[in-house]
């Protein structure tokens, strides 16, 4: 089976073929001011061409495939703010809103790939958490998956990887209590997170030499509804805090298009437990 395109790739894609097919929307990447003598044409911000092809993208998003359903309003709007606050023209964001994207679904994943790579630094946890919502609507096998490598600064990765290690321990234990259907889809759980690890461990540099070696488990497990529970908030909290990481990540985007996918897999493992995804994942509350 061939491997999906890279990262790297599509950003190739994206920088050969974005232009084009935003402007044949109606997206624009400069302002229509007249050149006039001594007077400079406004320089876009960086990742501008890719900002406002997400704004199309969000703008035409349908209740029936945004994740949650509904939610891609809200996300359109905090981005439309966060541009305005940057100074891109109205006129800009307005063409950006009413467009039509011409490109295929594939491109439209490179469009949120391409942002996540090109944004200004304030701009990255909002692309994030963007680009999360679209990985969780899928398909995920557009979201290519490099083999994993150290990263650049490796505090962040071991960070998450600790964040991990306690969430399957955590989870281990609901194993060992739950039985039957309940034990199996556990363990699907702790299978997706312990793929998660793996990676976390290489792009750390981790060799687990500082991990304790057990964690306090408060929590009562006596019940299903009560294992579940654990379940839930572990899984959602997993997602906010690899999101989290992407405020120290601005100088190493490799990494930052990692922690999307990571930000991602404990909100889709978290679906047969009615994890909740807010409408930017990672930012609310």
């Amino acid at each position: 089976m061939p491997r999906p395109p890279s990262p790297s790739r599509r950003a190739v894609l994206l920088g050969a073929g974005l232009a084009l097919a935003v402007t044949g929307c109606g997206v624009r990447l400069e302002d229509d001011a007249p050149d006039l003598p001594l007077v400079p044409r406004r320089t876009p911000i960086s990742g501008e061409a890719a900002l406002l092809a997400m704004v199309t993208s969000l703008s035409r998003e349908t209740d029936a495939t945004s994740v949650p359903p509904g939610a891609a309003g809200e996300r359109v709007e905090t981005l439309v703010d966060a541009l305005t606050e940057l100074e891109v023209p109205e006129a800009e964001i307005r063409r950006a809103r009413e467009a039509d994207p011409t490109w295929t679904e594939a491109e439209d994943v490179a469009v949120y790939e391409g942002a996540l790579r090109e944004c200004q630094p304030g701009l990255l946890p909002l692309v994030g958490s963007l680009a999360v919502a679209r990985v969780l609507r899928g398909p995920a096998t557009l979201w290519a998956k490099e083999p994993p490598t150290a990263w650049q600064v490796t505090d962040p990765a071991r960070s998450a990887a600790q964040d991990t290690r306690a969430a399957l321990w955590s989870l281990t234990v609901v194993t060992a209590r739950a039985g039957g259907d309940e034990r199996s889809t556990v363990q699907a759980v702790v299978a997706g997170l312990q793929e998660l690890l793996s990676r976390q461990v290489v792009a750390g540099d981790d060799d687990g030499s500082t991990a304790p070696l057990g964690y306090d488990l408060e929590e009562s497990l006596a019940t299903p509804d009560e294992r579940a529970t654990l379940v839930r908030e572990t899984l959602a909290t997993l997602g906010a805090r690899y999101l989290a990481l992407l405020t120290s990540l601005a100088d190493d985007r490799d990494a930052a298009h990692e922690v999307v996918a990571w930000a991602a897999a404990p909100l889709r493992l978290g679906d047969p437990w009615q994890v909740e995804v807010g409408a930017l994942p990672g930012l609310e509350g």
